[in-house]
């Protein structure tokens, strides 16, 4: 996926996730309304097909980052972008 020239890369969050067809990556960038959200809730709302429980055992696993970095708990805040 392309993103703009202008996304902060801070504010991408990224999930892989396994599907029956494989491992899909998803790319979330953040608008301003979900700055400092909760970031099982944004991506929640964010993605759909995926539960806040799948999301949360995802972080659980070490599969969602937020501009870059591993996210270790589902309550960390996201950043705008």
């Amino acid at each position: 996926m392309n993103k703009p020239d202008w996304v902060d890369e801070d504010a991408v969050l990224d999930v892989l996730d396994e599907a029956s067809e494989g491992e899909i990556d998803h790319e979330v960038v953040v608008p301003l309304e979900d700055v400092d959200a909760r970031i099982d809730r944004v991506l929640a709302a964010r993605l759909d097909g995926l539960s806040r429980t799948r999301i949360q055992r995802l972080v659980a696993e070490g599969r969602v980052t937020n501009g870059g970095r591993v996210v270790g708990d589902v309550s960390e805040r996201v950043n705008a972008g």
